[in-house]
Parts: structure tokens; sequence; C-alpha cells
């Protein structure tokens, strides 16, 4: 990174903007065309979940390769100045690099989703009928890397 006075390093720093962020923006490589989709997503541990629909774009690229890249961010503001050059922004981000694998077994499917419905409703169902969970594709990224920055 080439501001380092910007970089978060501290672990529970990033965790913590991962938690509170409400959107995740993960990119795609489709062949030579690169591809974003913004998702709601929920931490499992180490791993970041999204749900989608079974079928369309983002999966068949994912199937072709895994490799994803994604951003999440918070408390992002103008920072006013009196010089139009001066006009900053204010932000925390954090940026991934991890390898996306679609999770096909029913009850592992139906906890993730209890943690999207958790992270987003307030509080996971009692349980979710069989046909929403055969009907919905739950995603679970691998993470290989974090980077944070910071822009107060």
């Amino acid at each position: 990174m080439r501001r380092k006075e910007l970089e978060i390093t501290d672990p529970a720093a990033l965790r913590g903007i991962l938690e509170r962020a409400l959107s995740c923006r993960v990119a795609l490589a489709d062949g030579d065309e690169p591809y974003l989709v913004p998702l709601s997503f929920a931490l499992d541990g180490a791993d970041v979940v999204l749900h989608s629909a079974r079928a369309g774009r983002k999966l068949d690229i994912l199937r072709r390769n895994p490799k994803v890249c994604f951003e999440v961010e918070e408390g992002v503001g103008v920072a006013p100045a009196v010089e139009p050059c001066d006009v900053g922004m204010r932000y925390r981000t954090v940026i991934g690099f991890g390898v996306a694998e679609l999770v096909e077994d029913p009850a592992e499917k139906a906890r993730l989703l209890g943690l999207l419905a958790a992270k987003y409703a307030g509080a996971a169902p009692a349980g979710f009928p069989p046909h929403e969970i055969a009907r919905t594709a739950v995603i679970r990224i691998r993470l290989r890397e974090l980077h944070g920055k910071e822009h107060p």
C-alpha cells in the first residue's frame, strides 16, 4: 500500500468493518472481462457468505474461475474544504481476496442462510422451508488475504 499511514492492520478493526458493512461488491473475472456485482453478505468465522439465485452470470463465472476479490466500506462521506482541489473523502474500507465455493449440503446452506437473516433481519428464522433452500445458491468465500484503509 502506497499510503502506509492510512493502512488498517489490526485484525479486529478489519473484522469490525466487515461486520458493520451492509453491502459487499464482488469482482469476478469473466475471461478477459471484469464483472462486478453488489451483494448482501455475512461472516462465518473467517469466511464471507453470499447468497444468490441458482442460475445466472455470477454463478456461471464462479464455476469457471472461483478466484474473487471483494470490497466493503463504511463511514463514507465528503470531507469539505474551501478550495475545490482540497475536497477529500472519509472512509474505512476492506478489500479481500479469496476462492469462492458453492455450498451444496442443505443443512449447511440453512445454517449459512441463518447468518444472513440474522444480519439483515435481526434474527434467524427457526428454519427454512426445504424448497427455499433448494432454490437458493449459497456461496462461501475462503479468504486468502485482507487489506484495510482508513481516511478519517
